[in-house]
C-alpha cells in the first residue's frame, strides 16, 4: 500500500504466472502494510547496542496506493485484492479463507469426469502428481 511502483508491477507478476501456470490458476492479491497510517501505540525495543528505538518507521510512509485504484485493479482484472499487515496480522486469517472459499467453489464447479482427469488416482482431488505416501527416495512415509 506504501509502494506505488510495486503495485504497477502486479500486472507482469500475473502474466508471469500466466506464462508457467496457465490460465487455470487461483489468484488473490494482497495489498499489504494496511496498517500504515494507523495511529498505534509506540513500541520502543532495544537494539544490540542497548540502545533504545522507535519501531514506528513504517509510520513514516504514506499509502501510495489508494482505494480508487484497487477498486480500479479488481475491476479490470477480475482478481480480489485484499488489504492486510504482516505487521499486525490484520487480513491475513481472511486471506487465506477467501483463497480456500475460492478453490472450494472451483473445485464444486468442476464435473466427477473434469476431477478424475486432474488426478485420477488421488483421492485429494487435485494435487496433479501428488504421491503423500513416498519419499523422493522412494522408502517409507514422505508425509505426516
Amino acid at each position: 500500500m506504501t509502494d506505488k511502483e510495486s503495485f504497477v508491477n502486479v500486472d507482469g507478476w500475473l502474466k508471469e504466472i500466466e506464462k508457467h501456470c496457465g490460465t487455470d490458476v487461483s489468484v488473490i492479491v494482497l495489498a499489504n502494510k494496511a496498517d500504515v497510517g494507523q495511529k498505534t501505540e509506540k513500541q520502543n525495543i532495544v537494539d544490540t547496542n542497548g540502545e533504545y528505538n522507535d519501531e514506528d518507521d513504517d509510520q513514516e510512509r504514506e499509502i501510495e496506493v489508494t482505494d480508487e485504484d484497487i477498486a480500479a485493479f479488481e475491476q479490470t482484472h477480475n482478481l480480489k485484492v485484499l488489504k492486510t499487515s504482516a505487521k499486525s496480522g490484520s487480513g491475513v486469517d481472511e486471506a487465506f479463507l477467501e483463497m480456500t472459499k475460492a478453490l472450494i467453489k472451483k473445485q464444486n464447479s468442476m464435473s466427477a469426469e473434469d476431477r478424475k482427469k486432474l488426478n485420477p488416482g488421488n483421492k485429494l482431488g487435485g494435487l496433479k502428481g501428488a504421491n503423500f505416501n513416498k519419499r523422493d527416495d522412494g522408502k517409507g512415509s514422505g508425509c505426516c
